[in-house]
Parts: C-alpha cells; structure tokens; sequence
C-alpha cells in the first residue's frame, strides 16, 4: 500500500474545481457506498460524497483562495493516518489543520474517510481512561479496565501485528515501567469513531514518541476495533 499517493489523491479530490474530473477522482478512490464524516455531518455513496466535497470546495478554494495539502502520513493493514493543512494562496501559510484517517476495502478503495479538528478536544474523559488501561501495572485491575471499554471480541491493530482476543489485548500493555503513554490533549469523538493523541517518553536520552488511535466503537459504546499509528515509523 503506497500510503503517501493514496494521501495526495486524497487531497486532490478536494482541490479539485472542475465537477466532471472531481466526481471521476471520487469514484475512483471511495468505495460505492464508502462515506466521509467528520463531527456535523456523515455523507454516504458517490453522490453525497460529491456534494460534501464541492461545498467544501465551494466555501474555502474558490477562486483559488486555498488548497489543502498533506503533511504527514502513515498507514499499515488498510487503514492510513492523513495529518493535512489547508494552505492559503499564493502565501502557502497554513490556516487551518485536520486528520482524517482512511480506511480501505479489499480492492484499496476507501470505505470510510474520518475526520477531526485538531482544535477540538471533546474526549479527553475517554482518553484518559483509554491510557489508564495502557499504564495500569496491576494485572486484575488492568483486565477490569479493558472490560470496561473493550469488546470481548475486540481487534486492536499496530502496524506489527494484530491482537485479537482480551489475553492479547492485556499482553499488549507491554510497555516498560519508564515508558509511560500519556494523552496529548486534541482527542475528539464523533460518529462511533474517535482519534485520541498520545506520547511516549521513551527515556531520558530518546526522543519522545507520538501518535494517534483511532478507535470505532459499537452501538453500546464499547470499543471493537482499534488503530495504532505510530508517528516515528
């Protein structure tokens, strides 16, 4: 999967003016009934797909004004983390930032694009437990905690391997007594979905590490899949 030309077909469906070559790019990289949402709004299929992306075309790069570029990108088992800026013209001055993480069917195509605005915080709560479960030392105590927000038949995926059942799951907080994961404010949750920002202090003479999980929940709030992107790889 070649992450970063799936980024910028990505972006270039919302630079596009021309309808005619805008709604042949949405076809070509959405799945049929593939959606985008971000925390107002949730467009589903080809033709509601087309109208979100032209009245966003519509409100910030008519005429030119702005464009909207990716920055970082990183993406394992068909799903791709975009950090974006939109970019005012000619200055090329970022005014706006966003994430939106993209995740693929089987034949690469997006099946569902979520978005989130960097300069909303709105599930702090949840990643602060979210972490708690990361950080918890004493075994039964963490197992409680991942009951709480986890399915039983929960999947969490990093980008070396996937963990599939609660044993797992409990393996994965593996991290070493010095290497703490502590939320790094910026998490957001919309449409059973939510982007929650982490570092890493990986000691003294390393560099802090920092990332995003995505997780998607389902109807009864439980958390059934999660995403691990790691900034560093």
């Amino acid at each position: 999967m070649d992450t970063v030309a799936l980024a910028q077909r990505y972006v270039e469906v919302w630079n596009e003016g021309d309808a005619r070559r805008r709604r042949e790019r949405i076809r070509a990289l959405w799945a049929a009934d593939g959606t985008t949402c971000h925390r107002l709004v949730e467009a589903r299929g080809y033709d509601a797909i087309e109208a979100r992306v032209a009245g966003a075309w519509e409100k910030w790069c008519r005429g030119g004004e702005h464009l909207f570029r990716a920055t970082a990108v990183t993406g394992h088992h068909g799903a791709v983390k975009c950090d974006w800026v939109m970019t005012a013209q000619p200055s090329g001055d970022a005014t706006a930032r966003g994430l939106s993480v993209l995740r693929l069917d089987q034949g690469g195509r997006i099946e569902a694009d979520y978005q989130f605005n960097p300069t909303i915080a709105d599930a702090e709560d949840l990643a602060d437990r979210y972490f708690a479960s990361w950080n918890e030392r004493d075994s039964e105590a963490r197992r409680r905690r991942l009951a709480e927000l986890w399915r039983p038949d929960a999947v969490f995926i990093a980008a070396d391997g996937e963990d599939s059942s609660f044993a797992e799951l409990d393996a994965a907080r593996g991290v070493s007594p010095r290497e703490m994961l502590v939320s790094a404010g910026r998490s957001q949750r919309h449409h059973n979905v939510a982007a929650v920002h982490w570092r890493r202090d990986a000691g003294a003479t390393t560099r802090a590490i920092t990332g995003a999980d995505l997780l998607i929940f389902d109807e009864s709030g439980r958390i059934r899949t999660g995403y691990r992107f790691d900034d560093s790889i």
